[in-house]
């Protein structure tokens, strides 16, 4: 104990100013010191590894990711469906001035909904993984599938959500 109050004896010189009669007193301070600010480090870090860990339990805040590109994806499908209906009453009309026979509308009209699927899913962000697919193969592709199911059902109806390269 004796030593500990050796560390803390502050003498008046006889101007009066304080110096520290030994050097202990201030190697404590600054003994002290260095602690308060390496354990303030420390728990910056803390806090910051904290964020971090919570922000990779949550998946970056993919809830509100996920609502933009839903809304997103909503108006897309919106006006995806409008242009369809469009198109199709334009089939229709040239079918009744006969510019054109029903089976050319039908093939013209399985061609419209396969782009407008394909701009549908471009817009949704679904088309492609790392690499982006061209349109105009999504597109043919599409007319593909739709040609395809066009002998079982004339109006078939689908989304295609993925395509993946081999």
């Amino acid at each position: 104990m004796g030593m500990f109050n050796i560390l803390l004896d502050i003498v008046p010189n006889e101007d009066g100013n304080f110096y520290f009669d030994n050097y202990g007193e201030p190697f404590l301070y600054a003994l002290i010191g260095f602690l308060v600010v390496f354990l303030g480090i420390c728990i910056l870090i803390l806090i910051i590894w904290l964020i971090g860990l919570l922000m990779r339990k949550t998946n970056n805040l993919a809830a509100i990711t996920q609502h933009k590109q839903r809304s997103a994806q909503k108006k897309a499908e919106k006006a995806v469906r409008e242009d369809q209906e469009r198109q199709a009453k334009e089939f229709a009309e040239k079918v009744k001035r006969g510019e054109i026979s029903e089976e050319e509308a039908q093939r013209a009209l399985a061609e419209a909904q396969a782009q407008a699927a394909a701009k549908m899913a471009l817009a949704a962000g679904e088309t492609g993984g790392e690499e982006e697919i061209p349109t105009e193969v999504v597109a043919a592709i599409m007319a593909a599938i739709m040609a395809y199911y066009e002998k079982e059902s004339p109006k078939a109806e689908f989304v295609v959500r993925r395509i993946k390269r081999l």
